[in-house]
C-alpha cells in the first residue's frame, strides 16, 4: 500500500519521537504561509509545548464566506497521557491534511493543534517505561514511578473528586493542587488567551473507540446536551465515564465554547495502549472524518 508522507519526507505512518516532532512541526511552521509554530510555554525539564496554528488568509477566500471580524479557532488537543501514541500521530495527520490538502473548512476556521501536551512524559515513554501515562514532575524524595500527575486529572474543575487518586504513585494521581502541573498551567493560560475565539475543543486519546461530552464527574448533562447527542448521528458512539480534573470539561465551564469533546480513539482493547503502526492510518483517517462531521454540522 501506498505510505503517506509529509513535507521532509516526514512519514505519517510511523511513530516518532519528540525530538522529530519538533523539528517537523519547525518545517511545517518555515513551509506553509498559512502554519505558525508557537511555542506556548516550556516544561520544567524546558521542553517546549507546541501549539501549529493554521489560519487560511481572508484574501484567498471567497467574498461571500469572509468574516471581517474574525474565524473561530477549533482547538485539537493531543497527547494528554503519554502513552497514548497514536493521539499524537493523529494530530500529525489531521495537520497535515489540513495543509496538504487545503481542506474546505480552513475557509471557515482557524485551527490551533496541540500534538504533544505531556511533553516530558512522551520522551519517557520512548526512553523508559512504555506504559507512562502521567507527567514527570517530582513529588518530594519518591521513585521514579511516583513522578508526576495525570494531567488530566489536574484541572481546576471538580479536582480529584470521581475517578481521580490522592496517592503519588497512582497513574492517575491528581496532583497536590488544582494546577499544580506546568503543563495544564500553560494550557489554561493559553485557552483563556483565545476563550473569545474558541468554537470547538476535542481532546484525543486511546483506547476505546467512543466520544464523550461533558461533563466527566457527574451525571447531569450540560445545557446543550441536545446539540452535542445531535453529533451522534454523524458520530459512531458516545459514553460517559467518571473522572474530574479534565481538560475539556474545564473548557467547557470556563469559556464559551459549547462544542467540546473528548475522543477515544482505536482499538477497542486487543492491542491498547500499544496500537501498531499499521493502524495509524486507519485510525486518524475516521477520527478526522468524525471531527469534520461535527465542524461541517455546527
Amino acid at each position: 500500500t501506498k505510505r503517506s508522507f509529509a513535507i521532509g519526507g516526514f512519514s505519517l505512518e510511523v511513530y516518532h519521537t519528540f525530538e522529530e516532532i519538533v523539528n517537523f512541526t519547525k518545517k511545517i511552521g518555515n513551509h506553509y504561509k498559512i502554519a505558525k509554530y508557537v511555542e506556548i510555554g516550556k516544561t520544567n525539564d524546558g521542553l517546549p509545548l507546541i501549539v501549529i496554528q493554521i489560519n487560511e488568509s481572508q484574501k484567498n477566500i471567497p467574498k461571500k464566506l469572509r468574516n471581517v471580524s474574525y474565524k473561530p479557532i477549533v482547538m485539537i488537543e493531543c497527547g494528554i497521557h503519554a502513552r497514548e501514541w497514536i493521539s499524537t500521530a493523529t494530530c500529525l495527520w489531521i495537520m497535515n491534511d489540513l495543509l496538504k490538502n487545503k481542506s474546505p473548512l480552513l475557509q471557515k476556521y482557524e485551527f490551533h493543534l496541540l500534538p504533544v501536551f505531556n511533553a516530558e512524559g512522551y520522551v519517557y515513554s520512548w526512553t523508559r517505561n512504555r506504559a507512562w501515562r502521567k507527567s514527570r514532575s517530582k513529588n518530594g524524595n519518591l521513585t521514579s514511578n511516583c513522578y508526576g500527575s495525570d494531567i488530566n486529572r489536574n484541572f481546576d474543575v471538580e479536582f480529584c473528586q470521581n475517578g481521580a487518586s490522592k496517592e503519588m504513585c497512582d497513574s492517575d494521581y491528581c496532583g497536590k493542587k488544582a494546577f499544580s502541573e506546568k503543563e495544564s498551567q500553560l494550557l489554561r493560560d493559553y485557552v483563556l488567551r483565545i476563550k473569545n475565539k474558541l468554537s470547538a475543543y476535542f481532546s484525543l486519546h486511546n483506547f476505546g473507540q467512543f466520544w464523550m461530552y461533558p461533563y466527566a464527574y457527574t451525571d447531569i448533562p450540560p445545557k446543550n446536551v441536545k446539540t452535542l447527542v445531535r453529533m451522534h448521528l454523524y458520530l459512531s458512539l458516545f459514553r460517559k465515564d467518571k473522572s474530574s480534573g479534565s481538560s475539556v470539561d474545564w473548557v467547557y465551564k470556563n469559556t464559551d465554547c459549547k462544542i467540546v469533546f473528548a475522543v477515544e480513539l482505536r482499538d477497542k482493547g486487543g492491542y491498547g495502549f500499544r496500537l501498531p503502526e499499521k493502524y495509524i492510518k486507519p485510525t486518524a483517517t475516521e477520527a478526522w472524518a468524525g471531527i469534520q462531521a461535527v465542524l461541517n454540522n455546527m
